[in-house]
């Protein structure tokens, strides 16, 4: 399985409606959790924005600690990602969205970690 930006959020955000289904998807995944780099800055981002930096040193810590594994995307997984972005421009489907299903489909991996509605389905 492979995660989004989403639910790595949630699980760390009391406060989000997506929390308890998010951190119940964590603890029952085996780690670590592969996550793309582009996945990892997203999640900082965000988690500094509404939480602090006391929540995304506990997010890199996670990381620090092989809890959460990071996968590093290929030339050939950007080239996939523009292709996508530019597939679903009026989507609008981001680039670090359009990574995770490059990288999804380069890798075989079939489930992808996700409460982002926006990612196209098929």
């Amino acid at each position: 399985m492979l995660w989004d930006t989403g639910p790595l959020y949630a699980a760390f955000d009391r406060d989000d409606k997506h929390y308890a289904a998010s951190a119940a998807l964590m603890r029952a995944t085996a780690p670590p959790l592969l996550v793309p780099s582009p996945v990892v800055v997203e999640v900082c981002y965000h988690l500094q924005k509404h939480l602090g930096a006391q929540a995304e040193i506990a997010f890199l810590r996670s990381v620090q600690r092989d809890q959460i594994r990071l996968v590093v995307p290929e030339t050939e997984d950007f080239d996939r990602a523009l292709e996508l972005v530019e597939q679903y421009q009026g989507f609008p489907l981001g680039v670090v969205d359009a990574h995770v299903m490059a990288m999804a489909e380069r890798l075989g991996i079939t489930q992808v970690a996700s409460i982002d509605h926006r990612l196209p389905r098929g």
